[in-house]
């Protein structure tokens, strides 16, 4: 699984946390101060991360 990490754009304390399986599924989470802030990842899909995370794949 691939993890990658996005500052966000307007609060600098959060980060954006998305993991890629090897099947192309996508998996999001956020980092508030260095801590996970949901205890689950959310699976969504690689329209809503364009437009919630304003991240170009």
């Amino acid at each position: 699984m691939e993890i990658i990490e996005i500052q966000d754009k307007y609060n600098p304390l959060k980060v954006w946390v998305i993991k890629r399986s090897k099947c192309s599924h996508y998996y999001v989470n956020q980092k508030i101060n260095g801590k996970l802030f949901y205890s689950k990842f959310s699976r969504t899909r690689k329209k809503n991360l364009k437009n919630a995370v304003l991240f170009d794949f």
